[in-house]
């Protein structure tokens, strides 16, 4: 086909592909992708083959002149994120979605609602969800499964232990080591994806530990993506910015608000989550319960 190019390469070898046609950028309104086939060939025949696909985009933070603030810029470009906190619940399946059409939907849904990006929060789909986001053109910031800060007997749950608390400090220990592991995983498993834009470390500080170490780990596996080490900075005396990642989080309930510029530190300002609005249709079981209280 125009356009094509191809190459045979001995295995552990790289090889840099040409193309007679100019390059193209993916973007939400245009997701654009290069397919790929990658033959085995043993004697001259065929053995094996796998088909994939690839993107050329690129994400950074464009840094605020004078009284504007730092700006995200995809491709180049400056790029308004307007999304929403998706969860991924299902009426049916709870945190398992009935069929690969509807996740197809959801993410269809969010572009015809006019959004160009789903923070996903505090989940990972299966691959099939991303790559929809990928073909249908959708940003994704993703966010590491945490937990919540408590004092109940889990081996996920981070809390601080002191010296004399052997059976806590064993907890946390185990805890930040399947943490980090887990972090590593979730990246390593979707960091091929080129709808995904940003990884989100922490949620409102829940689980919040080796907040530096963490940040760097993220950065060395993933410099072409976007850092959000603490989401959800509200204000002093609550969970409180580390001046980390690439951009200062806040969350605010109802009304959105901007972070405050003086605890960006040239990062981004960035609204994490707002609203907490819910629409009650007629016949759902929201609207049958309120008619009750």
């Amino acid at each position: 086909a125009e356009g094509c190019a191809a190459a045979t390469l001995k295995c552990s070898t790289e090889v840099t592909l040409a193309s007679s046609s100019p390059p193209r950028a993916w973007t939400p309104e245009e997701p654009y992708l290069h397919r790929a086939r990658l033959e085995l060939v043993v004697d001259g025949a065929v053995v094996d083959e796998v088909a994939t696909y690839t993107a050329l985009r690129t994400v950074a933070i464009q840094p605020g002149v004078g009284v504007a603030n730092a700006r995200i810029v995809l491709n180049g470009r400056p790029t308004f994120v307007a999304g929403v906190l998706d969860q991924g619940w299902w009426p049916d399946g709870l945190y398992t979605a009935p069929s690969d059409r509807a996740l197809y939907s959801d993410i269809v849904a969010a572009k015809r609602l006019g959004f160009n990006a789903l923070r996903k929060h505090i989940k990972v789909e299966p691959q099939r969800w991303y790559w929809w986001a990928d073909w249908v053109g959708l940003l994704v910031l993703q966010d590491m499964p945490c937990a919540r800060m408590s004092n109940e007997r889990h081996t996920v749950v981070l809390t601080e232990a002191t010296a004399d608390d052997a059976a806590a400090k064993t907890r946390r220990e185990h805890g930040a080591h399947n943490f980090r592991r887990e972090l590593e995983a979730m990246v390593a498993a979707l960091e091929a994806h080129p709808s995904i834009i940003m990884w989100t470390i922490f949620n409102e500080g829940w689980s919040h530990h080796d907040a530096r170490a963490l940040t760097d780990l993220v950065r060395a596996r993933d410099p072409t993506r976007l850092v959000n080490t603490d989401c959800g900075f509200r204000r002093p005396g609550a969970f409180e910015d580390h001046g980390l990642g690439d951009v200062v989080s806040i969350h605010s309930y109802p009304q959105p608000q901007a972070p405050p510029v003086v605890f960006s530190n040239g990062r981004l300002p960035f609204l994490g989550e707002f609203g907490g609005l819910g629409l009650a249709l007629a016949g759902s079981r929201v609207a049958r319960a309120r008619r009750t209280m």
